[in-house]
This record gives C-alpha cells, sequence and structure tokens, in this order.
C-alpha cells in the first residue's frame, strides 16, 4: 500500500465522503462500506498468508541446515 502524503490523503478522504453522501440511502450506503471492509480485509489476510509462509520456510530452512550439521557429526554446545 503506497503511502500518502497528508494532502493527498485529506482529498482521498472527502472524496469517498462525497461518494457516500451521493447514494440513494442507508442501505446502499450501507452495502458499500460492507464491500470495501471485505476487500480491505481479503488483502489483511493475505499479507497474514504471505508472512506465515515466509516464517514456515525460515524455519524449514533452519531445521535443514541444523540436520546437515548433525549429520555432519557437530554437537550443540553445551553437550
Amino acid at each position: 500500500m503506497p503511502i500518502l502524503h497528508p494532502e493527498e490523503k485529506a482529498l482521498m478522504k472527502a472524496a469517498v465522503r462525497e461518494a457516500i453522501l451521493e447514494l440513494d440511502g442507508p442501505e446502499s450506503r450501507k452495502a458499500l462500506l460492507k464491500e470495501a471492509l471485505h476487500e480491505w480485509m481479503e488483502e489483511k489476510f493475505a499479507s497474514v498468508g504471505k508472512w506465515t509462509m515466509r516464517g514456515i520456510l525460515v524455519m524449514a530452512f533452519g531445521m535443514l541446515v541444523y540436520f546437515v550439521f548433525w549429520t555432519g557429526g557437530w554437537t550443540p554446545p553445551g553437550r
């Protein structure tokens, strides 16, 4: 998500407010906000999934390195 300057952010908020007020009643406003929230949540869940997959891959790589060292005769410190 791009970082917006305060002026750009204010213009965007004003445009969204105008668009919401131009709708034909509370039901259409509710539908618009529901759709926007749904899109935002999908984006956030996608980013969490990306970070989770990276974490799993890092742990798998660490286990592989440990296994290679262990089979090569290395013992952990303190043993």
